[in-house]
């Protein structure tokens, strides 16, 4: 999407965000040896080449990314109080995004061979039905050949009829899942659940085999093959913009395990790499400013 952040009072900062690929960018950082590909719709206007032009600058491979001929990208402008929390308008209905996996059906019947598939509960949320139940039907052929699945429920109540409907769907991606991102906060909404203990127990009786419970700026729990490990984090002293908080801690820690890395590790990266965020505007941080803080 196209993100508006405010520059000062009379001016917004234009730039390309959206949950998933806020996720690749900081994976891609925090990997720089991976191939990170994105997985999308754009339009054919001038808008979406530039948008290509950016995720290319960022090293993330922009060959998978289709094409719809008749929309154009999502728009959102972000609002951020004095304590750094945001509020957002969103201009999305007709983007080109919410047709992708029927672009996709139209050359092909199999996502690509991959190691790492990485989705959100927003991924699900623009579908339709009928293109939420092709892409898991896609997810499951995917890890049948290999592949593993991580997805961040990211639960976001306008863009859903109802509770009961994101549950159903957040609930059937879980089953497909092999590391997965709750929120608690999320989960109190969705679940009933009341911490992060009933969220991992729910998720280990689904078949998910590495949770990572995030519970805002206080600690981490992380339940990975029957072992549960917590890990404190250490408060930044100024937040600026919480934009993006989620997205690049997931992108941290998915670089740090697929490097080999602990849970324990992976979630100590990225806590940094989610405070490193947080100190910025807007969801995307400068490479040099980012690099320079992370190195």
């Amino acid at each position: 999407m196209i993100e508006l952040s405010e520059a000062d009072k009379d001016h917004f900062r234009q730039g390309v965000a959206g949950d998933v690929y806020n996720t690749a960018v900081y994976l891609k950082r925090c990997l720089p040896e991976g191939e990170i590909s994105l997985l999308t719709a754009l339009g054919c206007d001038t808008l979406s080449e530039h948008m290509k032009s950016v995720i290319q600058h960022e090293h993330v491979d922009t060959s998978m990314i289709l094409s719809h001929p008749n929309r154009q990208p999502g728009l959102y402008a972000i609002h951020t109080d004095d304590d750094g929390e945001r509020s957002f308008q969103y201009w999305r209905n007709d983007s080109a995004a919410k047709q992708w996996v029927n672009l996709w059906l139209q050359k092909n019947s199999l996502l690509p061979a991959v190691d790492l598939i990485y989705l959100s509960g927003i991924t699900l949320a623009v579908l339709d039905n009928g293109q939420r139940e092709q892409l898991l039907h896609m997810l499951c052929e995917a890890r049948e050949a290999g592949a593993q699945v991580a997805f961040d429920p990211n639960y976001r109540p306008a863009l859903w009829q109802s509770a009961d409907e994101a549950a159903l769907w957040t609930e059937r991606a879980y089953q497909l899942t092999d590391i997965a991102f709750p929120g608690i906060e999320e989960h109190k909404l969705l679940f009933g659940h009341q911490d992060g203990f009933d969220a991992m127990d729910a998720l280990a009786n689904m078949g998910v085999s590495e949770i990572v419970c995030k519970n805002g700026t206080d600690h981490i729990q992380i339940l990975h093959n029957e072992t549960m490990v917590s890990v404190e984090v250490t408060p930044v002293e100024k937040v600026v913009d919480t934009t993006s908080a989620g997205d690049s801690f997931t992108g941290g820690y998915l670089a740090a395990r697929l490097q080999g890395k602990s849970g324990r590790a992976a979630a100590e990266q990225a806590a940094k790499v989610a405070g490193i965020v947080i100190q910025h505007a807007g969801a995307i941080v400068p490479q040099a400013l980012f690099h320079q803080a992370y190195n």
